[in-house]
């Protein structure tokens, strides 16, 4: 008799027959994922890399609670998921760390701080758009398309500055209050 390997390595005829699902699906999802051992030509992974390739890989994904062949989740199944949640934990938690250290993720008071600085920004600017343009309304014969010539050209001087990034605050750098702050309620 040929002495067993570990009992925590499973083929993927074994995996199909204990987690109820066909050797096809079990073939597909464990494509591309390396074996833990090859005993006599026959590939062997750990249970908790199975259903987490089953998960993540095909259409029928194994819920803990579900039912095997024998009628009833086994330590095996329990097992297998526990440590599937727990490798899948781990392997966010792992990724996450990485981007992070590549500069990936920025923290989000850094992003809100950012956005308030553009945002009030683009408000100062947006907001002195009536007194730029009121002078040049007063002097025409205020024809609607003198008028809106003169405001279309405004808002495009508007738009022009809000492009230029060195209109905005480094990121930490305090607001400064502007005037229109202190005359217009919110």
């Amino acid at each position: 008799m040929p002495r067993r390997s570990s009992p925590d390595l499973f083929s993927i005829s074994a995996a199909s027959e204990i987690l109820n699902r066909s050797r096809r699906t079990v073939t597909k999802a464990l494509r591309g994922i390396r074996p833990a051992v090859i005993e006599s030509g026959l590939a062997k992974w750990p249970m908790g890399v199975i259903v987490r390739a089953i998960n993540e890989n095909t259409m029928a994904p194994i819920a803990p609670h579900e039912n095997h062949k024998n009628g009833k989740s086994g330590p095996v199944s329990s097992l297998a998921a526990d440590r599937s949640r727990l490798l899948a934990a781990h392997t966010h938690a792992s990724e996450m760390k990485n981007a992070i250290t590549a500069g990936e993720y920025v923290r989000a008071d850094v992003v809100a701080g950012v956005f308030e600085g553009v945002c009030s920004v683009m408000r100062d600017r947006i907001l002195l758009i009536p007194g730029a343009c009121a002078d040049q309304i007063c002097a025409v014969q205020h024809s609607r398309a003198e008028i809106e010539t003169i405001l279309r050209r405004c808002c495009y001087a508007a738009l022009e500055e809000l492009a230029d990034p060195r209109n905005y605050p480094a990121p930490g750098t305090p607001m400064p209050r502007s005037a229109s702050d202190d005359s217009e309620p919110e």
